[in-house]
């Protein structure tokens, strides 16, 4: 391959554990989510090996899946193992810090997704919350429709992309597939986006919680990611601009720009 790239082929290495090094070397090369394609014949592999090695990559949660662009990605669960070498994550953002600097000032769990086809994977939580935890844990699936990171997402996409995702999502629940339903859900959407954030509620174990969540500011090599703060109602409710702010004010401070702009 050009550019410096080498496949793995040594002798005694396991040829599928090789080919999952080479995909995440070759998507390191090019600095970009790339198409099944371009993976495959990069790596001269076979087209059949090709699609089972790469879904088995995103439903592990190590790669994310662009199911609009049909690129993947490197995911912020495979980032995050470099934190045992150095404390910032790949891109040198330290999103790790970030996550816990806004738990430790709203004391509620926070979590971090990115889009999984038209679903969102949850690929990080910082909580002492064991409810939380279990109820969001990493590779945990939120629907994209009722989930804040979902809503959140869905900001960030055109009114095209938004009703695409939105039929998609209905196929498992037919009567919002109307023409009406995914109206509602481009309006739901703008609204959130005069916001410059989405909620939702939902019912736990411990009772309603309400979470808020926002996008984080895109890179062009990583899979768009939502931040997200959750937990009870009552809680969250009565400090929700608060919650926001606080968001808003750390990813600003962090990135050098404004959220959800």
């Amino acid at each position: 391959m050009d550019g410096g790239l080498t496949r793995s082929g040594q002798e005694g290495m396991v040829k599928s554990g090789a080919r999952v090094l080479d995909v995440f070397d070759f998507l390191s090369h090019v600095q970009r989510p790339a198409r099944e394609v371009e993976i495959r014949n990069a790596l001269a592999l076979p087209k059949s090996s090709t699609n089972d090695l790469l879904k088995t990559m995103v439903g592990r949660g190590y790669l994310a899946f662009d199911v609009l662009d049909r690129t993947y990605a490197p995911s912020y669960r495979l980032a995050r193992f470099g934190k045992m070498v150095d404390s910032l994550d790949a891109d040198g953002h330290g999103l790790s810090d970030l996550i816990a600097g806004i738990r430790s000032r709203v004391g509620e769990a926070v979590l971090l997704s990115e889009p999984l086809e038209a679903r969102m994977q949850v690929v990080a939580i910082d909580t002492d919350d064991e409810d939380a935890r279990r109820n969001f844990c990493a590779g945990k699936l939120l629907d994209i429709v009722t989930s804040a990171s979902g809503r959140a997402y869905l900001m960030t996409r055109s009114e095209r992309d938004i009703r695409w995702i939105a039929r998609r999502n209905a196929r498992f629940r037919p009567q919002e597939k109307t023409p009406q339903a995914i109206g509602n859900i481009v309006s739901m959407v703008r609204q959130f986006a005069e916001l410059r954030y989405a909620s939702s509620m939902q019912s736990i174990q411990k009772g309603p919680s309400l979470t808020v969540a926002m996008p984080l500011p895109p890179r062009p090599n990583r899979a768009s990611l939502m931040l997200a703060v959750g937990g009870p109602i009552e809680r969250m409710e009565p400090r929700i601009d608060a919650v926001t702010q606080c968001m808003r004010s750390a990813i600003a401070k962090h990135f050098g720009t404004d959220a959800a702009a």
